[in-house]
């Protein structure tokens, strides 16, 4: 069996003072100094970092405010999100602000579950997802609405309604989680609402 050792491969029309088109270390990994590989494949064995995807659950079941909650991010004053998954590159920050670190294309889903106990009449709710490129964003870019029917005089109506969004986002872009009920301040988000962000792509 021949063996060639190297530590540089270039092309022939590169000198050797001239950055290496592929550098091989001595620990086995590979280099592509560039950053661009332009065709393949990548194979089923090849494992990625378990970066760039964060999970948030309502800590708490929480009265509605007079005029809707932007769920906490920070710290345990509900309605809160308890995060888990990467929270350097996808961080909760500013009170009730999630910071998107990377540039890329992300899936983002809101499921808000709420509901009224002993209600004789029905409300609406809006779930939203706003966004920018400054913190406590108010732009609207994925919103769902929902109606809690006063079906139960002693037994409570729940509703749920599921904002998403998938799409490219830039870096240090800002995203907050919002929770409204109309004709009624007296509803309760319940502890299983959650949301969900995931780097789909990165992007250059």
């Amino acid at each position: 069996m021949s063996k060639l050792k190297v530590d540089e491969l270039r092309s022939a029309d590169r000198s050797v003072s001239d950055t290496a088109n592929i550098t091989l270390a001595d620990n086995g990994s590979i280099t592509i100094p560039n950053g661009t590989l332009s065709a393949g494949t990548i194979g089923d064995d090849v494992n990625l970092s378990n970066k760039y995807y964060l999970h948030l659950k309502v800590g708490l079941n929480e009265t509605l405010g007079s005029n809707g909650s932007y769920i906490n991010t920070v710290g345990t004053t509900q309605p809160y999100f308890a995060a888990t998954g990467d929270t350097t590159n996808i961080l909760p920050t500013d009170t009730n602000n999630i910071k998107i670190i990377r540039k890329g294309i992300y899936l983002i889903t809101f499921s808000a579950s709420t509901y009224q106990h002993s209600a004789t009449y029905s409300a609406q709710t809006i779930q939203t997802i706003r966004g920018g490129t400054s913190v406590n964003p108010t732009a609207v870019i994925s919103a769902a609405y929902d109606n809690i029917a006063s079906a139960h005089s002693s037994e409570p109506d729940y509703s749920n309604g599921c904002a998403t969004y998938v799409g490219e986002l830039p870096a240090n872009y800002y995203l907050r989680f919002q929770i409204e009920g109309i004709y009624n301040n007296d509803i309760t988000i319940h502890n299983v609402t959650h949301a969900s962000i995931c780097l789909l792509r990165p992007t250059a």
